[in-house]
Parts: C-alpha cells; structure tokens; sequence
C-alpha cells in the first residue's frame, strides 16, 4: 500500500490558480498573452535571484490581474496597428488595381468610341468631294493673287502719270544715282 495518508489523496494537489485568474476561455488571447507576461515576470525574477513564494500561494490579486489584461490589451493593439500599418499599402494597391481593372472595360469603350469619331472626322475632312472644293479654293485665291500682282507690275509710276496729266510723253525713268530732268516750262 501506500505510504500517503487517505486524507492527501482526496486533497488535489496545490498549485497556483494564476491561470484561472488571467485567461477566461479557450479563445482569449488577452488572457493567455496576460499569462504568457506574468510567467515571464516570474522566470525573469527566478533569474535575478529572487525568491519566488510557493505555487499554494500565488493567488493573483484583482489589481494585478487587471494590470497584467491591460498590458496584453496594449501589446496585441500594438501589434495588430503595426499589422495594418504594414499591410495598408498592399491593400490600397489592390483596392487600386481592382478599381481600374472595373473601370477599364469602360475606359476602353470610351477610347473606341473616340477613335471612330476621330477617323470619321478625318474621313469627312479628306473625301474627293471635301478635296476637289478645298483644291478649288485654293485655285481661286491663287488666281486672285497673280492677277493682283500682275496688275500691280502694270500699273504706271506715279510720274509718267503725272506727266500725261500735263500732256507731254513720258520721259524715261532716271537713271540709278541720276536726278529727273525738270519739266521745262512754257514760255
């Protein structure tokens, strides 16, 4: 048999209730990440030298319990800001990039229906009958502007037309560097 009294069997054995006291549920994290730190605490204290009161008592008071939730809360918004820190520009790259991948089929359309307008513009602008009266054109104020000239290079100079005002012939333009002869007058 055994050499332990019937009285410790029943009796479970001490340990400390820290676990309890910090995390609430399989799937709290604050409280598991809250155990986490003050296992920590105890291992750096261990560590340094420190004595560490037995498992039987280290209840955690309220205070402490607390302290140690809100300190995880803390760590896991640091790490989660951190995260969406991180991750911001390759979601606003995507948003992007999903934005112009909807708007492209009707960028597209756009850019088709301006190209059709553009070549029948063109095609309007640079038909035979478009042609024939923009060469015409151009035919007759050429035509204008050499009879112009023509006419211009005709015209009489001012002094052979004051001259046969006067009713005498012309006399023959001076000479470069020479003066005009003076008019001669009646007597």
């Amino acid at each position: 048999m055994s050499d332990v009294a019937p009285n410790q069997e029943a009796q479970a054995p001490a340990h400390s209730r820290a676990f309890e006291a910090l995390v609430q549920g399989a799937d709290d994290v604050v409280g598991l990440l809250a155990y986490a730190t003050y296992k920590q605490s105890l291992r750096e204290a261990a560590l340094a030298g420190q004595a560490l009161p037995d498992r039987a008592s280290r209840s955690l008071p309220p205070a402490l319990v607390t302290a140690l939730r809100s300190s995880a809360e803390q760590t896991l918004t640091r790490v989660v800001g951190d995260g969406i820190a991180q991750a911001t520009p390759d979601i606003q790259n995507t948003a992007t990039i999903a934005i112009l991948g909807t708007n492209q089929a009707e960028l597209l359309t756009a850019l088709q229906g301006e190209r059709q307008r553009i070549e029948g513009h063109i095609t309007a602008r640079t038909g035979v009958l478009s042609s024939f009266l923009t060469n015409l054109a151009a035919w007759a104020v050429t035509l204008v502007i050499a009879v112009a000239i023509l006419y211009l290079a005709n015209r009489p100079s001012v002094e052979s037309t004051i001259l046969k005002s006067m009713d005498k012939p012309a006399a023959s333009p001076p000479r470069q560097g020479e003066l005009p002869p003076s008019p001669a007058k009646k007597g």
